[in-house]
């Protein structure tokens, strides 16, 4: 496994395949789709990263039931694009529909502040979701890269 740190990764146009919530440590593994891993700065240029990784271990005060996913959908108002809230729901149940393919959730944007994170989700046509974790410690993690530059 190799350990990269932001800014050197960067998540837009990786897809979750499935978060893994272990309670013991109190810590969110979000497991990407080899095809559509993070992509990583080595040497001027941007590689896909396989068997891509990102762990997240929660800070004390962070509870999955009580951190809150906001989604929201993008309709057409007068050929002006408006949001409208789509609706809310815990971390927990948003791992659930991702784990479940009920959603599939492609990074957007991630914006960290601190000891938090920011993540903007796609979730299909005209949907997005927006959650914040606050973390003691975050790692992103792959096997290797393509071969090929992007």
């Amino acid at each position: 496994m190799i350990e990269c740190m932001y800014p050197d990764i960067y998540l837009h146009d990786s897809v979750i395949e499935k978060i893994e919530f272990d309670e013991k440590n109190s810590s969110i593994t979000i497991f990407c789709e080899d095809e559509n891993g993070f992509k990583v700065k080595k040497d001027g240029k941007s590689y896909r990263a396989k068997n891509a990784r990102i762990e997240i271990i929660l800070a004390e005060e962070t509870d999955i039931d009580y951190e809150f996913v906001s989604m929201v959908r993008y309709i057409p108002v007068f050929r002006i694009w408006a949001m409208a809230r789509y609706k809310e729901m815990t971390l927990r149940d948003f791992i659930k529909k991702i784990n479940s393919k009920k959603i599939r959730a492609e990074f957007v944007d991630e914006f960290y502040n601190g000891y938090s994170v920011y993540y903007k989700v796609s979730t299909g046509l005209r949907k997005e979701c927006s959650f914040k974790i606050s973390y003691k410690d975050i790692r992103y993690l792959y096997d290797g890269t393509d071969s090929e530059a992007l």
